[in-house]
């Protein structure tokens, strides 16, 4: 176990809630930051078994952490006594980097202490709620946090002084959401405004990653415009960088601004236009979190698709079910992280269905929210407070997405369906959870498996993850198949078999499959097993792929790979090659270096296998 994961743990078990941070900076390495921040050990193990020197942050939501920065913030406040209360009285102390000093402190349950920057005195920041704080043995490019004084346990961190209380109720509390800097000019108020204008009286919301610097110039552009001085400029573009910027720029950066806005003259603005773009040298490159490693991301829309009867409801839950509880994902590749579950399916009753659902899942239901009313996709801000009361709350379910798309809305309509999921999207960006959306597919036949969902294209076209149920090999004893159709964020992990057992219904996971057996190509093997089922002559396409395997098969078993290369020399496409391999019974075997395909009735010797790979 690496010293950061073990160091995490304990902080958990202390009872204050851990969050990564990214490898030598203290900004967080997930989205959501703070929000995601857990006490689960299941959680903190996962996050640090994907990024294993992860710095350690703690969420600042329940206990009070002053910052003195080194030199200025040491000395304060100026009163020696005060100052040594201070410190002495902390319940833990951290030495940062750079020689400065963080001071635990329990939080007042009746004042809510937000974070603040320079408001106490210089080089004096408060972190408290809305914020996190990098703890040790974390370390940056200036070197490495240490404990002076180790935390107790959360709930026994002491109070501040009584002092302190009264400076920290004193500090100016923004209005929501956070306010912009203003600025008199002639007796008029200047305020800096999201997209970089500059208005009278208004307030201003929180500035993105990308549109920082752009919106810091504009605004010293407009008053310096007004003939302010630089001294004034700097002040209001520092206020504007601490409580708006997210994250604040570097303080060098704000300075290469005031600089440039030196060099114009009042009455002669260069107007910078906001046409809605960023600049991606300012923008943080970000790793994809997966709700369900490299099948169904975090901060995205994602589809599952089948015919009616398949299970994608059960499926549905069965995802719920280990989100709530934390449980292992059933093909190996970790545990779900834990949280909350809203789900919005209204063809299942709550009371009679949904819920015995879950409890035979396993599934924690006081995690879950059941929406029971109708809520269309453009009830966006309903959707929000629904998902806010549900703590930590991972995933929303949509099933099916056909019954929720708003009256008004033709599900065939390309244009129309997008301005009803485009919405969804946005919600799952800014709530940092994954959304699923459960589809239909149409009667009509198609060659691929994405083609056949119900509807518009842009069903799948907006999908970043699109998944389909599908019949197994003996789907009247419940055996069903989860294969990947389109997937725009990685390589899709590969099939997984399952079955359909209990009352009530439950998933019992079978094995893999292999990695080219696609929904694409699964659909292709049951359309060949469906012809060779009517009479008349099978197509001349797939007789000729048949007999290229029986021939290439005769001798014995071949490797896949080799199999493909020989098919593609005789022209052979890959999807008649697998509805071949379905006519002829062929079922593939994993062995440890690879797949083989072998005519029916082969049973495998260890040694021949190897020779296969050794060719």
């Amino acid at each position: 176990m690496s010293e950061l994961l073990q160091a995490a743990l304990e902080l958990a078990e202390l009872g204050y809630a851990v969050l990564p941070l990214r490898p030598g900076e203290k900004v967080p390495l997930l989205q959501g930051g703070y929000k995601i921040a857990s006490t689960e050990p299941k959680t903190i193990r996962e996050w640090w078994s994907r990024r294993p020197d992860a710095n350690v942050g703690i969420s600042t939501s329940h206990l009070i952490v002053i910052d003195l920065d080194a030199p200025a913030g040491l000395g304060w406040p100026d009163d020696g006594p005060l100052n040594q209360e201070l410190q002495d009285r902390a319940g833990a102390v951290v030495r940062s980097p750079r020689g400065g000093l963080h001071l635990y402190f329990a939080t007042q349950e009746l004042a809510e202490i937000r974070c603040s920057a320079g408001q106490l005195g210089e080089g004096v920041d408060v972190r408290a709620v809305g914020g996190h704080i990098v703890t040790p043995p974390s370390r940056t490019a200036n070197g490495r946090y240490e404990w002076l004084r180790k935390p107790p346990p959360c709930d026994e961190l002491p109070e501040p002084p009584v002092w302190l209380l009264e400076r920290l109720a004193e500090q100016p509390r923004p209005p929501a959401p956070v306010a912009a800097v203003s600025v008199s000019v002639n007796g008029a108020a200047l305020n800096g405004t999201a997209n970089g204008h500059i208005t009278a009286g208004s307030e201003g919301a929180r500035i993105p990653e990308g549109r920082r610097k752009t919106t810091l110039v504009a605004l010293a552009g407009k008053l310096r415009d007004k003939g302010m001085s630089l001294e004034a400029i700097r002040a209001a573009l520092i206020t504007e960088n601490r409580t708006r910027c997210t994250p604040p720029l570097p303080e060098s950066e704000v300075e290469d601004i005031l600089r440039s806005a030196a060099r114009w003259r009042p009455g002669h603005l260069p107007a910078p236009a906001d046409d809605g773009d960023v600049c991606l040298a300012e923008l943080q490159e970000r790793e994809v979190d997966w709700l369900w490693p490299d099948r169904f991301p975090l901060g995205f829309v994602s589809l599952l698709a089948g015919r009616q009867g398949l299970g994608k409801s059960l499926l549905a839950l069965d995802i719920a079910g280990r989100i709530t509880t934390g449980s292992p994902w059933p093909d190996g590749s970790g545990v779900a992280p834990q949280g909350g579950v809203v789900i919005v399916n209204l063809e299942d009753d709550a009371a009679r269905v949904l819920k015995p659902r879950l409890r035979a899942a396993g599934a924690d239901v006081n995690r879950v929210r059941a929406v029971t009313t109708p809520l269309d996709t453009f009830e966006v801000e309903r959707a929000a407070r629904i998902i806010d009361r549900t703590p930590d709350c991972r995933l929303l379910i949509i099933d099916p997405i056909g019954n929720h798309l708003g009256a008004q809305t033709d599900a065939f309509r390309d244009n129309a369906v997008r301005a009803a999921l485009s919405p969804l999207a946005e919600l799952a960006k800014e709530k940092n959870l994954a959304i699923l959306v459960v589809a239909h597919l149409r009667k009509a036949a198609a060659d691929a498996a994405d083609s056949q969902v119900l509807g518009s294209v842009a069903f799948t076209a907006l999908a970043r993850a699109v998944w389909h149920v599908l019949p197994g090999e003996k789907p009247h004893d419940g055996e069903r198949v989860l294969a990947s159709g389109k997937m725009n964020l990685a390589r899709p992990a590969p099939g997984l078999e399952f079955r359909i057992t209990g009352t009530p219904p439950v998933l019992a996971w079978g094995g893999q499959l292999p990695p080219e057996r696609t929904a694409d190509v699964i659909l292709a093997e049951q359309r060949a097993a469906k012809e060779e089922a009517q009479p008349g002559r099978p197509p001349t396409e797939l007789q000729e792929a048949t007999e290229f395997l029986e021939v290439v098969l005769r001798r014995g078993p071949l490797s896949a790979r080799d199999i493909f290369a020989q098919a593609r020399a005789a022209g052979i496409a890959q999807k008649t090659l697998h509805r071949a391999k379905a006519r002829l019974g062929i079922r593939p075997r994993q062995m440890a270096n690879g797949w083989v395909w072998a005519l029916p009735g082969w049973k495998p010797a260890p040694e021949a296998v190897a020779q296969l790979f050794d060719q």
